[in-house]
């Protein structure tokens, strides 16, 4: 499975700059450490990744599939 990431942001106030900018690619046999003291942002980058928080820029691609969809509108 790949994991993508392609300039990643995320502020959970709109204010305060948690990731910025954040690009990487993490394809099948690679191993990929997150390494950052407590509170910097480790676990958010993966909520991140996988879609269960939403960027505020960029985007997230596992297998070549966004992520996160933005919702429809009807």
């Amino acid at each position: 499975m790949n994991l993508t990431v392609e300039n990643g942001c995320f502020s959970y106030d709109g204010r305060h700059t948690v990731l910025s900018d954040i690009s990487f690619c993490a394809s099948p046999g690679e191993i990929v450490a997150i390494l950052g003291k407590n509170g910097s942002g480790k676990t958010t980058l993966l909520k991140c990744s996988v879609g269960l928080l939403k960027w505020s820029g960029g985007h997230s691609f596992l297998d070549g599939r966004q992520t996160q969809k933005s919702p429809q509108r009807s």
